[in-house]
């Protein structure tokens, strides 16, 4: 039987062996990819991308590309399966672009997966490029860029066909001789980087007409410093050893660079006396023309909490926008041309930005972030805090930053200003925080909704005071050994000792929240109420010295304090509605309104810039500007200075 049985398998076996194989056939799924990630470059885009896990590998992908702006191609171009990472290059900056990416089987094309980034230069030019001539000769001179991606200038000219290759970034100038008298030269400097050249700027001179002076701008606005530099080709004499400077309004300066800024338009002068190191000396002048405020409304996006801030040399005004984002714009003081914008997801609504002193600016936002920009208007750093930021940070000269954060409990946070780690950080009662500033020394003062704090730079609390409601976006003051704090509800401001935190006094006028306490050079304080509608300024000692009649809309901004006695201040009243105007000018000394002029909306903190005018923003996307006698000395603006540091470090 068993016989019989292995004959019959065998028959079985070698009748199928004979038989064409058959290949089952079941579904296969197009997997599409797990991840893509566009992240910007200068030109270019690098789009990486991640598989499922476990899953077959494609055969090979599909990246096509499409541009937000009309105009603007597109593309696209397939990636070899074992890729996960491609540059696209030959895109357009500052146009966003959609990158789809699908994965390719035998039989077909997986589901698409997208991601969106927008290319940015980073082939930054020089500026204040100038061509100043000598006999035979000319000197160039050029503030370098703010990068450190730099490699290299390529300076050209004509007639001539001149070529000068300068591979030390770091220089600034370069004197281009054996030139022809009486001929007109024409310069041309591109920055040279790694991945190509920036635009190039171009000066021109003729030898032989030369000046004695060199100065960084030929027709200023007034009250715009001008750096002045006696000319080394003028005065050639001997190894300069001193410098003496006379100007037309009265003022004088030494040293052999010297800054001056001319408060009243028309023709100005500036005398050098050179003294060099044989004990000669040897004089020169030069005229210029001082010109009137170029700009003085500019339109930007809206802004109702963040007042403007300031570059530290006060070129460049920084602000950031509460329209549906964040944005931080950069703007020329001088021009009012716009130098970039900085995106923020989240809209800034309870604070602003301060500037360092190396330029870069520090800013929260609502998402539980905050944002540290390099002058450029590239990312710095970024840090995570436990909630929304609401108030405005403070800035040292030494490198620190502190803000205040909402949260379960609120958070004081001290970064290191190069790197954005943390040093320490402090959990104070109350989920608000409201208001950080420093005193001479470096202590660190923050409030909350529900009490102040002090504690030292390294982190070692000082003491506390509760039952102190500071307004969210609300910053202290400080004049001699007085914190000043607006605050919450039916209370107005709130005068603390800084050594001990005893509360000396607390004004009860105001209502629905007061605002941005300012100081005067008499120390008077001043401060404004939102459900009142009045502005009201308190002695020293805790006395009232007077307060507005009601105006007839919110205000939500502060008062800033001129050197001529006079107040400044906004409201939230509507365009238009003419039973309440937006711009007010008050007496400082006793309250009566001495102007009232229609505005946008202003919710907005004002500020002083470096030209004597207040600055603002509006709820109607406007960046204004008021002409002023300049500011008190005093803290006699938010943030106590045009950088709003908060800071007296």
């Amino acid at each position: 039987m068993k016989k019989i049985l292995y004959t019959f398998l065998a028959g079985v076996a070698a009748l199928c062996a004979c038989q064409p194989e058959t290949i089952l056939e079941r579904p296969f799924d197009l997997y599409q990819v797990a991840s893509v990630e566009a992240v910007a470059g200068d030109n270019a885009a690098t789009v990486t991308w991640t598989t499922q896990e476990g899953k077959p590998n494609p055969e090979e992908f599909l990246l096509i590309w499409t541009a937000d702006l009309t105009g603007v191609e597109g593309g696209e171009m397939t990636v070899e399966a074992d890729k996960r990472s491609v540059v696209v290059e030959n895109l357009v900056n500052d146009c966003g672009y959609t990158f789809t990416l699908q994965a390719k089987y035998s039989n077909g094309l997986s589901q698409k997966v997208t991601s969106k980034c927008t290319p940015k230069t980073s082939r930054f030019a020089v500026t204040g490029f100038s061509a100043n001539a000598g006999s035979e000769r000319i000197l160039l001179t050029w503030t370098k860029p703010v990068t450190d991606r730099l490699s290299s200038y390529t300076i050209t000219w004509t007639p001539g066909n001149g070529e000068q290759k300068i591979t030390e970034y770091a220089t600034e100038r370069l004197m281009v001789e054996n030139l022809t008298n009486d001929t007109e030269y024409t310069f041309t400097i591109v920055c040279n980087y790694p991945n190509g050249d920036s635009e190039s700027c171009v000066a021109s001179a003729t030898p032989g007409l030369v000046i004695p002076i060199l100065t960084s701008v030929q027709t200023p606005v007034k009250h715009q410093l001008v750096s002045f530099e006696y000319n080394p080709m003028y005065f050639m004499a001997a190894e300069v050893a001193s410098v003496v400077w006379e100007f037309s309004d009265g003022q004088t300066a030494s040293g052999l660079t010297v800054l001056h800024s001319f408060a009243a338009e028309g023709k100005a002068t500036a005398k050098a006396t050179v003294t060099y190191v044989d004990g000669t000396t040897d004089t020169g002048s030069i005229e210029m023309t001082v010109n009137g405020y170029s700009w003085s409304k500019k339109q930007i996006k809206a802004v109702k909490a963040s007042n403007p801030v300031f570059s530290p040399d006060g070129s460049t005004l920084y602000i950031s926008t509460s329209d549906g984002t964040g944005d931080v714009y950069a703007i020329d003081t001088w021009t009012g041309e716009q130098k970039w914008v900085y995106p923020i997801e989240k809209v800034t609504y309870g604070g602003g930005p301060a500037v360092g002193p190396d330029g870069s600016i520090y800013v929260g936002a609502q998402g539980s972030k905050f944002y540290a920009i390099k002058p450029d208007g590239t990312e710095k750093w970024t840090f995570e805090t436990c909630g929304n930021v609401e108030g405005f940070p403070a800035v040292t000269s030494d490198n620190n930053v502190y803000v205040v954060s909402n949260g379960t409990v609120a958070t004081l946070y001290s970064l290191n200003a190069n790197t954005g780690a943390a040093k320490w950080t402090k959990e104070l009662a109350g989920g608000t925080g409201s208001a950080v500033a420093v005193d001479a020394e470096g202590n660190v003062y923050v409030g909350t909704n529900e009490g102040v704090w002090s504690f030292t730079a390294d982190g070692a609390q000082r003491w506390s005071t509760s039952g102190i409601n500071v307004t969210e976006r609300g910053s202290f003051a400080i004049n001699g050994n007085v914190l000043y704090a607006a605050l919450k509800k039916t209370d107005g401001v709130a005068a603390i000792d800084m050594a001990t935190g005893e509360v000396k006094w607390k004004t009860s006028k105001g209502s629905n929240d007061s605002y941005f306490p300012t100081i005067g050079p008499d120390g008077t304080i001043y401060y404004t109420s939102k459900g009142d509608k009045k502005v009201y300024a308190y002695n020293p000692d805790g006395t009232l010295k007077w307060e507005t009649e009601a105006i007839a809309a919110l205000i939500y901004t502060n008062v800033v304090v001129t050197k001529d006695g006079k107040l400044y201040t906004g409201t939230q009243a509507n365009v238009g509605d003419t039973g309440s105007k937006q711009l007010l000018t008050i007496d400082a000394a006793t309250g009566s309104l001495i102007t009232m002029e229609p505005s946008d909306q202003i919710m907005s903190a004002f500020t002083f810039g470096p030209d004597a005018r207040v600055y603002f923003g509006t709820v109607g996307k406007n960046l204004c500007t008021i002409e002023t006698a300049g500011p008190a000395d005093s803290w006699c603006m938010r943030g106590g200075n045009i950088q709003g540091t908060n800071s007296l470090k």
